[in-house]
């Protein structure tokens, strides 16, 4: 434990764990007894928080109860009973088994465990039985999985594969979620917008889908050191993905639709149904939508209204300030001018023209034609700008791989991209992180009453009863927020410790075709950068040796 400073001190964290471990190697667990803190700056777009220190002086305690009072009335708790599971499954360490698609290799992956770090050589071994794996074991590369390359798959067997058999199979004809999309193939150049999203149509006696007969393999080898017959090619049938509307052709080959409609594939069925189309602007004579299936707008969408579908939604025109919510995919061929105003989400994939201050949460994949411009995109998929492909001003977020075409723009507007991240646990780690804030802020001023009260008392100067009465509630209080910042403390932990985990194990990818502009914020698997310089055509990617954001050119 450092000494105590006589005077003030200041210093940079990037969260409220760093502070409180600082506290505590300074000044001792009970630090909130000598020291106070405040917060000098608290720009949240900044990365580290500037905290000022003092030793704790007698104040007033009615000023400081005030003070107490605000920060009680603005305080928002975030329960903490969803992090049990969490830390109970990273509490030892963890292997994973992946058999390659061609049966050839088998790979482990160590994740280190919160209390103990790492498995033992039989661990692995037992956890590749498990897995069937038993030929063409090397346990050099095992030792290696388990001492040094951790968050990162190792080849530690491989084998012969057969030539398995092919099964059955079924192609549909036609696009599973009813809607067309055709994109470009040369990127570099726009296409027509008006040929762009269309609703897939089908008359009656279409064919919908057709079967492909199956065919017999030969005998191989697995990983599992063994030699095996390969399984008989299974056969189809075809009645089992009849749906609504749809009947099986004479000579049992092709599905074909009873009637005309769209054709899509609903819990492995394929049904013909019919759609909601508003033919023209959506407004007050159609009112809000909410429906179970797929809506056509025919023109804008704007106003102070609310789009609901459970399945695709397909808008012609404009997709201006409404509240959207897409249990499919959503559609936009006149692009999306948002103004700042109302929420877009999408539970599968996102197209559109253009999008302009607009907040979008996609968790699918998200694809648009021309620009995207001071927005907040938050993508558990890919993020694709065709064409010139411009990502100017805003943040944009995504789990996977971002591809655009220019990024950041001539004026220096601030623009943020990242790739590789949980948005959900991520924003999980604030609310914990400002839950800590509240309750180190609340146990610093509940010692400072502590101590002015009895700095009174030990002066034999006068102390009011209801002063004596806070003491004693206090003092309860205090061993209350003790608890809950070790409780709270531990979750940012464990927490934390899964994000890093997930992140190391991704390969997320930020592409720029033709130029990256100076200014522009890069950020992969926890790590970042800031670009100084303008840069042509590159990717950015995760060094998972160096720990940082590296970029490479073609």
């Amino acid at each position: 434990m450092g000494e105590l400073h006589r005077e003030s001190r200041r210093i940079s964290v990037k969260n409220m764990a760093e502070l409180l471990k600082f506290l505590e190697k300074e000044y001792g667990e009970n630090w909130y007894e000598k020291v106070a803190f405040d917060f000098i700056t608290r720009d949240n777009n900044s990365a580290e928080i500037e905290v000022s220190i003092w030793p704790i002086r007698e104040s007033s305690v009615e000023n400081l109860l005030e003070e107490l009072t605000k920060l009680t009335e603005h305080t928002r708790t975030t329960s903490l009973e969803d992090m049990a599971d969490l830390e109970k499954s990273y509490a030892e360490p963890s292997i994973s088994v992946d058999i390659s698609e061609d049966e050839m290799k088998a790979f482990v992956t160590v994740i280190p465990g919160l209390k103990r770090h790492s498995p033992t050589v039989e661990e692995v071994l037992a956890a590749l039985r498990e897995a069937g794996v038993s030929y063409g074991i090397d346990e050099s590369q095992v030792q290696k999985a388990i001492s040094k390359e951790f968050f990162k798959p190792v080849l530690v067997a491989s084998g012969k594969d057969p030539i398995p058999s092919t099964d059955a199979s079924v192609k549909y004809l036609f696009p599973e979620t009813g809607i067309d999309f055709f994109v470009a193939k040369d990127t570099e150049h726009a296409f027509d917008p008006a040929f762009a999203y269309q609703i897939h149509r089908c008359d009656k006696d279409s064919v919908l889908a057709r079967k492909t007969p199956p065919k017999e393999g030969q005998d191989g080898m697995t990983v599992t050191g063994k030699t095996v017959k390969v399984s008989k090619a299974k056969d189809v049938n075809l009645s089992s993905f009849l749906g609504e509307n749809t009947r099986i052709s004479e000579d049992g080959t092709e599905i074909l639709a009873n009637c005309d409609g769209q054709p899509v594939v609903k819990d492995g069925k394929i049904h013909v149904r019919k759609t909601i189309v508003i033919d023209g602007d959506l407004g007050y004579k159609t009112g809000n939508v909410d429906f179970n299936g797929s809506v056509v707008i025919r023109g804008n969408a704007e106003g102070p209204f609310r789009v609901r579908a459970q399945g695709d939604i397909l808008i012609f025109g404009v997709l201006g300030e409404i509240e959207l919510s897409c249990g499919g995919s959503l559609r936009v061929q006149g692009g999306v001018f948002a103004r700042g105003k109302g929420k877009i989400r999408v539970e599968k994939d996102f197209f559109a023209k253009f999008v302009n201050e607009a907040q979008i949460v996609c968790n699918g994949n998200v694809a648009v034609e021309d620009y995207i411009m001071n927005s907040t995109l938050i993508v558990g998929g890919n993020v694709i700008i065709a064409g010139r492909g411009v990502l100017s001003g805003g943040v944009v977020k995504s789990r996977k791989n971002v591809d655009v075409g220019e990024l950041g723009g001539e004026s220096g507007v601030k623009t943020e991209v990242t790739a590789g991240v949980d948005y959900e646990k991520e924003v999980k780690l604030l609310e914990l992180n400002k839950q800590l804030e509240s309750f180190l802020r609340s146990l610093s001023l509940i010692s400072q009453i502590e101590i002015s009260i009895l700095n009174r008392i030990n002066k034999k100067e006068q102390v009011s009863e209801n002063q004596e009465k806070l003491l004693g509630f206090y003092r309860k209080r205090k061993r209350k927020i003790q608890e809950e910042i070790q409780r709270t403390y531990q979750a940012m932990s464990v927490l934390t410790h899964t994000i890093e985990a997930e992140k190391l194990m991704s390969n997320a990818r930020i592409k720029v075709r033709r130029v990256c502009r100076e200014g522009c914020q890069i950020a992969i698997a926890g790590a970042s950068t800031r670009v100084k310089e303008r840069l042509t055509t590159c990717e950015f990617y995760f060094n998972k040796r160096s720990g940082k954001v590296e970029v490479r050119f073609p």
